[in-house]
């Protein structure tokens, strides 16, 4: 894989983890847009660079002043987040090798953040027409009491 298509990759993986984890950090509860993705094992080992277990949405201080600065706390931390199953299970696909196809990887990418951006809409799309329909019933029982 080029440079450049793990650049286009990372682009996508971390726009994934953001939208799963509704850009909010995991440790603090910010939320803003400006949020990171956080890789558990590093991005340099390629087995898990995309795994989306291997990866949360970290505030920017949370991601370098904590996560990079205390790291027994921080696998400790992740240890407990993701539960024994989860943990063991990232531990063996980090530990494997696991080849990436780019166009595999870059379509399924894609089709997850096409997924969240549908599921986003139909979401807002509910909740407006359940306050639409909340006001609406609000106003029918204020009338009663007229």
């Amino acid at each position: 894989m080029t440079s450049k298509q793990k650049k286009e990759l990372d682009k996508l993986f971390s726009e994934v983890v953001r939208m799963r984890d509704n850009y909010t950090c995991q440790k603090c509860g910010t939320r803003n847009k400006h949020v990171q993705c956080a890789h558990i094992f590093s991005r340099s080992n390629l087995s898990v660079r995309y795994e989306p277990l291997n990866a949360l949405t970290l505030c920017y201080y949370c991601h370098l002043n904590w996560c990079h600065r205390q790291p027994v706390e921080w696998t400790e931390w992740i240890q407990n987040y993701l539960g024994k199953d989860k943990w063991d299970t990232l531990v063996v696909y980090r530990n494997s090798k696991r080849k990436i196809d780019y166009k595999q990887k870059r379509s399924e990418l894609k089709k997850i953040i096409e997924g969240f951006k549908t599921y986003n809409k139909i979401k807002q799309e509910f909740e407006d027409e359940l306050g639409f329909l909340i006001n609406d019933n609000n106003k029918k029982k204020g009338d009663l009491n007229d």
